[in-house]
């Protein structure tokens, strides 16, 4: 009898083991196929190790990374939640949930159940408790407050992910962009921007809002510079290189070179030439606006207003192309026309003040001093700060 019990328990003992083995197969394979980004095999491979042990928490961890990959977010949030459940304490899974969250919660909210008074980021919190030394932990909850607008919170803490990476520069970018976008510390911002760039050369943003602050410190060979290479980094089909075109043409017409500034414009216009109403239509609007400006420096008169022309036919709302096109319009002598332009302009928007200085302007050119003075001072109002130089020179 001693004999059988003994034979019954070595038996079980290898077919435990050979389900063991069995289960740690699948495993690495699931590994492995995630690895070279089979993410549809990683998941038969998680989902078999599980079907043997439905208790094997980090199975379900890494069957819900390989669902997020594939863009199912209800079977990676349920994977999330039943690693959680199946081990408390492991902080990855909280992670997971909260990383889960931050990228897809205004797209999913149904998704996402936040009890009354919760915080959203709860699960990010969880992690953290789990494992307070964990700077991707920290940068997800900056990155998620962030996007809900809660930015000194998310520099605290960006902050606290440079303290426990001295070399995460991802974290260096974001916490430079909430000082830039709160106005708070502008040379500390650049401090960081220049930070995330020494550390990684190829975070594209980092460059963009480097840029514009370098055109607010008047820096405008520095700032082209980093257009240059943020245009050199993004792919010609991404939306960001059409943009970083557009505002690198924009500078260009600023400082008068305004031959390549047409060429910018051109592959803007050429890309959204048929897409001048979708939803990156503002790119085609600006792009034809930048380069009638840039015509207009030329003295290209002709060439401007056919393109505003066409801008104005398809944007009938934009105020400042029927100011743009008064300008060439005075210019070209056609008083009545360009009169005639900027009070459209102004009707379609109030505030528009180079509208009102080019009016009042064209008025004292032609006789209407009274008139033109009230134009002027409403521009200086609206922030025009050359109106008031003309006002001192001919309304005083």
């Amino acid at each position: 009898m001693t004999t059988r019990i003994h034979y019954f328990l070595i038996v079980l003992l290898i077919i435990a083991f050979g389900c063991t083995r069995k289960i740690q197969e699948y495993y690495n394979q699931g590994i492995a196929k995630k690895n070279i980004e089979d993410f549809e095999g990683a998941k038969i491979s998680f989902t078999k190790a599980i079907e043997i042990d439905s208790s094997f928490a980090e199975a379900f961890n890494q069957r819900g990374l390989v669902e997020l990959s594939l863009g199912d977010y209800v079977s990676a949030y349920a994977d999330f939640c039943k690693t959680k459940k199946l081990e408390p304490s492991f902080a990855e899974a909280y992670y997971n949930l909260g990383y889960l969250k931050q990228q897809h919660f205004e797209k999913e909210k149904s998704l996402f159940a936040v009890e009354s008074g919760q915080i959203l980021w709860f699960e990010l919190d969880k992690a953290i408790e789990l494992d307070p030394k964990n700077s991707k932990y920290y940068f997800t909850r900056g990155s998620f407050k962030s996007n809900l607008q809660e930015h000194k919170d998310a520099i605290l803490d960006f902050t606290k992910a440079i303290e426990n990476d001295s070399n995460f520069a991802d974290a260096y970018f974001k916490r430079g962009r909430e000082l830039f976008l709160l106005s708070e510390d502008l040379n500390k911002a650049m401090e960081d921007l220049n930070k995330a760039i020494r550390l990684d050369s190829s975070i594209s943003e980092a460059y963009h809002f480097r840029a514009i602050r370098k055109l607010q410190l008047n820096d405008n060979y520095g700032a082209l510079l980093d257009y240059n290479k943020l245009i050199e980094i993004c792919k010609e089909f991404d939306y960001r290189y059409y943009s970083a075109l557009l505002e690198r043409g924009e500078l260009k017409t600023d400082i008068k070179d305004d031959f390549n500034a047409i060429n910018d414009y051109n592959i803007v216009i050429s890309k959204y030439l048929h897409e001048s109403e979708n939803k990156f239509g503002f790119l085609w609007k600006d792009a034809i606006l930048g380069r009638a400006k840039s015509k207009y420096n030329l003295k290209d008169y002709r060439g401007a207003i056919m393109d505003l022309d066409i801008l104005i036919k398809v944007h009938p709302e934009f105020s400042d192309a029927f100011a743009m096109r008064a300008r060439v319009l005075w210019h070209s002598q056609f008083i009545d026309k360009a009169i005639t332009d900027l009070n459209k302009a102004i009707e379609l928007d109030v505030k528009n003040a180079f509208a009102y200085y080019l009016r009042g302007m064209i008025k004292i050119d032609n006789g209407q001093k009274e008139s033109g003075c009230l134009d002027l001072s409403k521009a200086g109002e609206l922030g025009f700060e050359d109106a008031y130089k003309i006002i001192k020179s001919h309304c005083l």
